[in-house]
């Protein structure tokens, strides 16, 4: 990661390439993307969430976010 890493953004972000590489006004809309593809492709795709609404609302309890800042 170099001398670009920062460890206050890897804790709030993660270090997904796309995400962490983002000038911080993208930063939230680009982590709301990935999710909403996430989602999407990987856990209904694989079937293992009938009710995406509810887990939806379930990812920022499980992070231990508040709502408004996921």
């Amino acid at each position: 990661m170099g001398r670009d890493f920062d460890l206050e953004t890897a804790l709030q972000a993660g270090t997904v390439p796309l995400i962490s590489t983002s000038e911080p006004s993208e930063l939230k809309d680009r982590l709301r993307a990935y999710v909403q593809t996430y989602l999407k492709e990987e856990i209904q795709a694989e079937a293992l969430v009938r009710n995406l609404g509810g887990f939806m609302r379930f990812l920022p309890v499980a992070a231990l976010v508040p709502p408004s800042r996921f």
